[in-house]
Parts: C-alpha cells; structure tokens; sequence
C-alpha cells in the first residue's frame, strides 16, 4: 500500500487545538500508512491532545516515529522508551519498579513527565533507589503537567524535605487528581507528614487510597492531623495503610481514634494496622471494617 511519510513537515507550524483535533480525525479514519509524525513546536491544547492521545490508542495507527516534544522532553521520551522497550507517550500505565534510573536518567525522564503531551494515568517508581534531588526532579515536573495522573507509587525511595514540598503543592492543586498514593518507607518524618496531611486538608476529595507504611512520622501531632483529615467529611479516603513493627501508644491513639469516628460517621473506610514484633502474628491485619 502508498506509505504517507512525514517528516519534520509539520514543526513549528502554529497547529492549534482545533488544528489537531481536524488532524487526529483525519488520520483516524485512516490511521494504518502513516509511520512518522512529527508536531513538534505546536500547542495541542487539551481537546487536540485528547484527540491525538486517541489515536495512539487506535490497534490500527502504525506509527513507529512520533515526534511533538521539545529537545529535553524528546530524550527522555527515548531514554524511557529504551528501559521498556515501548514508546511511553503510547501508554498510560508506566512501571519503572527496580529501575535504578540514576541522576541522569532521573531527569531525563522528568523532562519528560512535565511535557503537555504526557498523558500517563499509573506511574510506580518504587525501589528506584531515587535519592531526595530525584524525587524533587519528579514531583516538580508533575507541577508543570499534574491533570492525568490518578496513580502514583514513590515507595522505598528517599522523598527529602524538597520532594515532600513539591508533593504537597500538587497535592494542594485542584487539577491535581489523585487517587492512589504510596509513600511507604520513604523516610517521611513527623515533620514532613504534617506537611503532607495540611495539604491534603486544602484539598481532601479526591484521594481514596493513602499508603504510609515503614515510616517514622507520626508522633502525637501526626496522629492528630491525620485524625482530623480522617474526620473531613469531604476526605473521601477508603484505605489507609499505616505498617510498622514498633508499637507505640500514638498508633493505637489513632486507631481509636478512627474507630470511633467510623461508628458515629459510618464511613466507608479500612484501616490497615500492623504494630509491635510480638503482636505480628495475632494483629497481622487489622481491619476496621
């Protein structure tokens, strides 16, 4: 069949929304010739974006070659395309688990992240070995691009004071929708959880799953800022995981805590509680149910 071949025809060429949105239609009613495509330098807007994200997903589209970032998000985009062996802007659902990525592949990949046409919905991280300045590299490239995430997995890694600032800012941003957060064992300290559970206050309805598992942070001011954050009627949380071997009067305060607040406020609401080396085999799981 007649291969349609672009290349470098269409950068820099003022495409706008409604611009991408005729292009994506066009292609999508014939989407199986075309093998590169090259937008770079043009502004999608989010409906163009939809629409061409669109026809990524089409079994049809047999595009080998996609270019529409910029110099450093482009890199990434290979740099990430070569651990997986797939064109990230292809997916939605991205897994690094293990990776050590490295300083240098650590920013590459949030040059990547913070790119308007990086749409990922799941992004897992965990045991990356990312020390605080790679975890600040990636919650601040959200910041530039936070409205598609709905899943995000940074355990076992090292968030730092600068990685737990920039969190707690997306988590205060209302385009920032997230669903899923697991931060367990990522040296969070009490400090650094009060900073998280304040943002979470100035924007508490979108969250359901919160995992804080293997970390030192709650102390008597921990236990009550999460209890109030429990206490939100507009904190929509389903699951808190709070997993630890040492069994403290301050856990227990705070399964109380959320007990007695589940039985006058009939939440729908599971507590996960592990404490205490002697009482791992009887108190394994505790569900408040």
């Amino acid at each position: 069949g007649r291969i349609i071949y672009f290349s470098n025809r269409l950068s820099d060429c003022s495409i706008t929304e409604e611009g991408y949105k005729a292009l994506s239609s066009a292609l999508r009613s014939n989407p199986s010739h075309l093998i590169e495509l090259d937008l770079t330098g043009n502004d999608p807007g989010p409906s163009g974006l939809k629409q061409l994200s669109d026809l990524l997903q089409d079994p049809n589209c047999q595009l080998k070659t996609l270019r529409f970032l910029g110099p450093a998000a482009d890199e990434g985009c290979q740099y990430v395309t070569g651990i997986v062996g797939k064109n990230p802007l292809l997916l939605r659902e991205l897994n690094l688990r293990g990776r050590k990525l490295g300083d240098t592949g650590v920013n590459q990949f949030a040059a990547l992240l913070q790119d308007k046409h990086c749409t990922l919905n799941t992004l897992r991280l965990n045991r990356c070995d990312l020390t605080d300045e790679g975890c600040s590299a990636v919650t601040s490239a959200l910041k530039s691009n936070p409205s598609h995430l709905r899943e995000l997995n940074l355990s076992w890694n090292k968030l730092g004071d600068s990685g737990v600032k920039n969190l707690s800012d997306l988590l205060m941003n209302t385009q920032f929708k997230l669903e899923k957060l697991d931060l367990c064992d990522c040296s969070i300290t009490e400090k650094q959880c009060l900073i998280l559970t304040s943002a979470l206050k100035s924007n508490p309805s979108h969250l359901r799953e919160l995992k804080l598992s293997w970390n030192k942070l709650l102390g008597d001011s921990g236990v009550k800022n999460l209890s109030d954050l429990l206490m939100n009627t507009q904190f929509k949380l389903e699951k808190l995981e709070l997993v630890s071997l040492h069994s403290t009067a301050v856990t227990v305060k705070l399964k109380i805590t959320v007990y007695f607040h589940k039985v006058t406020m009939k939440l729908k609401l599971t507590v996960i509680i592990f404490y205490g080396i002697l009482q791992c085999l009887n108190d394994l799981s505790v569900y408040i149910m």
